[in-house]
């Protein structure tokens, strides 16, 4: 997305609440974008082709739910983890060998689709088992389609 019309649209739009940029063939997102959308609360990025996030996503503080299926994702970056208020994370079908720890600090995550990526095995700070429903913290988590150990 050239930075212009981000920042032309962000200032036009400044209090924008759900940002749908799905199937756009983006290719990144600079650490500009989480400055020009500060108060979204759901992030549509599916259908593109991130290979990464900005390393400072963690400013979003606001974002419940983050929808990144169909991209080129192979690592999401330690910040993720200040997402304080995230309830629902898709990754699914990206090509993700590992997630950093800091996912456990999500603790108002409800769902996470981790399908059809190249995860060997979840952190520990991720409920298990994979595909159903931890009791203790009530979280989805899917996982089908890796290789865990």
């Amino acid at each position: 997305i050239p930075r212009s019309f981000v920042t032309t649209l962000g200032f036009q739009i400044a209090g924008l609440r759900i940002l749908r940029l799905t199937g756009n063939s983006i290719e990144s997102l600079d650490s500009w974008f989480t400055r020009s959308f500060p108060h979204s609360i759901e992030l549509h990025l599916g259908s593109n082709k991130l290979t990464q996030l900005p390393e400072d996503i963690g400013k979003l503080t606001a974002l419940v739910e983050l929808y990144l299926p169909h991209n080129f994702l192979t690592e999401l970056p330690w910040d993720i983890g200040h997402l304080s208020n995230l309830e629902i994370m898709d990754l699914t079908n990206n090509k993700l060998n590992e997630l950093p720890n800091s996912v456990g600090k999500l603790h108002r995550l409800e769902e996470v689709y981790l399908k059809q990526n190249n995860l060997m095995r979840l952190p520990d700070t991720i409920p298990e088992p994979l595909g159903g429903i931890d009791p203790t913290m009530q979280t989805i988590v899917d996982a089908k389609g890796n290789h865990p150990e």
